[in-house]
């Protein structure tokens, strides 16, 4: 097997985002359809912001755990379609959901491990910014230390979304197994991680920041819907819309990460294992 080139990469892309295009359109629906319902209500009832918070809430916790889903089922999809197994929409979806636990609890030992300690570093220095504030510059200084943290912040976040790409198809890959571990899981990831090391990396990272830089730029008009809301400045039907397109275009992004990263775990297998795929029936198991 060859190494993946950038040329290979956007093919890839390219394809299973043309595949899966109207189905994805289908299930950022499903997971939205309470809050553009919501918006739709509130631009004719009018709802004060307690009521805006209190319906808000709930409409968050729905969205939570089917958008936790729906990020389960986008790996199944491109781990199924390189497995060579056709399944439907709604198998994949009850693959997804039957991993909901699984998953979660993958996703807090994530937090817990790496994400957890930077943040608490970063918000227990807030005092030491404040104390240590430049007067000469008339307070200044109390929003660069904290920028600069952020920034510093937001590059470790970056490194480590790349560090842990291959994350979510080595879990897949193992999962139901004999000797399934967690533990198992990151010393495999770290043994992947070391192939071409430094070419994966810089492929990754490309199609990382191509990715969030479409996604962050689609994000910053849902955020000002949002804001609207509680401005009660616009329009619903603008909203509705608004808000489905950037959720849209946001899971297009994060299905494109996907793919490329799952394409350089297939050479990464393959240059460490001897073989790109290897198919979990564990996984198809669940369907019974």
């Amino acid at each position: 097997m060859e190494q993946p080139t950038y040329k290979d990469l956007f093919q890839n892309i390219n394809s299973q985002l043309s595949q899966r295009a109207g189905l994805l359109a289908k299930r950022v629906l499903l997971v939205g359809w309470p809050a553009l319902i919501f918006i739709v209500l509130d631009s004719i009832f009018k709802f004060n912001n307690q009521t805006s918070f209190s319906i808000l809430f709930f409409i968050l916790i729905y969205a939570v755990i089917l958008g936790h889903i729906f990020s389960t089922e986008k790996i199944i999809w491109i781990d199924s379609y390189f497995d060579g197994k056709n399944l439907q929409p709604k198998e994949s979806f009850l693959i997804a959901k039957k991993l909901f636990w699984p998953t979660t609890s993958l996703r807090f030992l994530l937090f817990f491990r790496y994400f957890l300690f930077p943040f608490i570093l970063y918000v227990s220095l807030w005092p030491i910014f404040l104390l240590n504030q430049d007067i000469t510059f008339c307070g200044m200084m109390v929003y660069f230390w904290p920028l600069l943290g952020l920034g510093i912040l937001a590059l470790y976040w970056l490194y480590i979304d790349i560090k842990l790409r291959y994350i979510w198809f080595i879990f897949l890959d193992n999962y139901g197994k004999s000797d399934f571990s967690y533990k198992n899981l990151f010393k495999q990831m770290n043994e992947l991680n070391q192939v071409n090391k430094l070419d994966s990396f810089k492929k990754s990272l490309a199609v990382n920041l191509g990715a969030d830089f479409v996604e962050n730029l689609i994000q910053f008009p849902l955020f000002k819907r949002i804001s609207s809301i509680f401005r009660k400045s616009e329009g619903g039907t603008n909203n509705v819309v608004s808000t489905y397109s950037s959720g849209f275009i946001g899971e297009m992004s994060r299905l494109a990460k996907i793919v490329a990263n799952y394409v350089l775990y297939r050479y990464s297998r393959e240059q460490l294992y001897k073989e790109p795929q290897i198919i979990n029936e564990n996984i198809y198991s669940l369907l019974k």
